[in-house]
């Protein structure tokens, strides 16, 4: 029988162990295999790096898998959450500043728009994992920021993102 402590942390880590365990295992056939089949297999050693290096920057970000109120969704480069009693949109290219907070132990994203609208979101709301993703696409966002934002112990509201100019961006320039 595993511990629940250890079964937690490798569901939370689950894709960085996968990839080193691939990149060792190319490794070893990169440097014991002749011949042409010692590029492919170099080729999936840095495939399983990147995969265990993403794995890891995305398991410091994971957290409990107790679902809070609320979904989210993300569809046409637009944000949506909603809940039962209010529910808010805003589109990724009108976001003017991403923030991560803490309260009474419970993790959340504020997110902004060059128009006013704010959206709190709780981070462990149904479809919000997604929110990495789509952050991404913004310029100058980090998630190293995000990580040692939710690391941060205590009630904070800490800057993750913020837009470098105030005019929205045009997606077909």
């Amino acid at each position: 029988m595993i511990r629940p402590e250890a079964k937690a942390f490798l569901a939370r880590y689950a894709q960085a162990i996968i990839g080193g365990c691939l990149a060792v295992l190319m490794l070893y056939w990169t440097l014991s295999i002749p011949g042409v089949l010692r590029y492919l297999t170099g080729v999936l050693a840095l495939f399983g790096a990147a995969l265990a290096i993403d794995g890891f920057r995305r398991g410091r970000l994971r957290r409990g898998s107790a679902e809070a109120e609320g979904v989210v969704e993300i569809d046409e480069r637009r944000i949506t959450f909603l809940t039962a009693n209010w529910g808010g949109s805003l589109s990724i290219n009108d976001l003017s500043k991403i923030e991560v907070g803490q309260r009474s132990e419970a993790l959340f994203w504020r997110i902004r728009d060059i128009f006013g609208s704010v959206l709190l979101i709780p981070y462990t709301a149904r479809g919000a994992e997604g929110l990495v993703d789509a952050f991404g696409a913004l310029d100058g966002f980090d998630l190293g920021n995000v990580g040692g934002a939710i690391e941060k112990s205590g009630d904070h509201m800490t800057t993750v993102w913020t837009r470098s100019n105030s005019v929205p961006v045009d997606p077909l320039t």
